[in-house]
């Protein structure tokens, strides 16, 4: 499937009832690409692949093991296995040194030796395909995105002196394009992806997300 997140065209595959990114996020939802869609003004476009091809097509074209947004996020090239001509694939660089090749660590610009994954929105467990060290929206530290994280911003908002918060909590408060702080705007947007509004959504634009 194909269609657009942030103005930037994105591809997703359909696996085991949600859809892979070929970006840095966890799956999504088919009613979350509805309604992305929707404000994307950008229609979502299905398409039938032979078997075996999907991931090449939807997610990874040059088959380096780094999807194509996230080799956008890297600086390389989606239609190139080796960007840098440097003999070594894309999906074998390591970019953040925490010696998990790209093609397999779960955070691509903060080290993630163990490669936590406790889960994303909600209190549901599981992994979410991205790792503890770089899941925006989590001030707690407990690899989740709840009610607390948004509590906690608040109260520092409210009361940043008696509530401050410490570097690696600014590395993770943003969620949403806009604003470069930990501000009311981050705040609003947690509310509303917790509440599960339509399009709403933790954006992997954190400071421990991006280069």
């Amino acid at each position: 499937m194909t269609g657009a997140l942030q103005g930037e065209s994105r591809g997703w595959l359909q696996e085991n009832g949600a859809f892979r990114s070929d970006g840095t996020e966890g799956p999504f939802s088919f009613a979350s690409l509805q309604s992305i869609a929707l404000v994307e003004g950008v229609p979502l476009t299905y398409t039938c692949a032979p078997p075996g091809s999907g991931p090449r097509i939807a997610l990874d074209r040059d088959e380096d093991g780094v999807g194509n947004f996230a080799e956008v996020l890297l600086g390389a090239d989606p239609e190139s296995s080796d960007s840098d001509g440097d003999g070594t694939a894309d999906g074998a660089e390591d970019r953040d040194g925490d010696r998990i090749p790209d093609a397999r660590d779960n955070c691509l610009f903060m080290p993630n030796v163990g490669q936590q994954d406790r889960g994303a929105l909600g209190t549901g467990n599981g992994g979410d395909r991205v790792g503890d060290a770089c899941q925006c929206g989590d001030l707690t530290g407990d690899g989740k995105v709840t009610s607390a994280d948004a509590n906690l911003l608040a109260s520092h908002l409210a009361s940043p002196v008696f509530f401050p918060l410490s570097q690696s909590q600014r590395a993770r408060c943003r969620v949403t394009l806009g604003s470069l702080a930990c501000d009311s705007a981050q705040l609003a947007a947690l509310q509303a992806a917790l509440a599960g509004a339509p399009a709403a959504r933790l954006e992997p634009v954190c400071d421990s997300a991006v280069p």
